[in-house]
């Protein structure tokens, strides 16, 4: 199993990953900030939940599901897509 697993543990193949959950991350903190710019509070699980969602998608498919830009969540995917 150790043997399957260790090119996905290793310190080249994830830092090659790197750029994939940058990407996330920076539109996660552009919409954090725009929905704390207000007075009205943010439902930060809301959008920790869909950083989480686009990040898993883009470590598995290459691409991003659009949760953050679209500010959709996981049952409304069709709105992504």
């Amino acid at each position: 199993m150790r043997k399957h697993l260790s090119h996905a543990l290793s310190e080249r193949f994830l830092k090659d990953q790197e750029d994939l959950v940058s990407e996330v991350m920076d539109e996660f903190f552009k919409r954090l900030g725009m929905n704390t710019s207000g007075e009205t509070s943010a439902d930060n699980v809301f959008w920790f939940n869909l950083t989480t969602f686009d990040i898993t998608g883009s470590l598995a498919f290459r691409t991003s599901f659009g949760g953050l830009t679209s500010g959709a969540d996981e049952n409304d995917l069709e709105m992504v897509q």
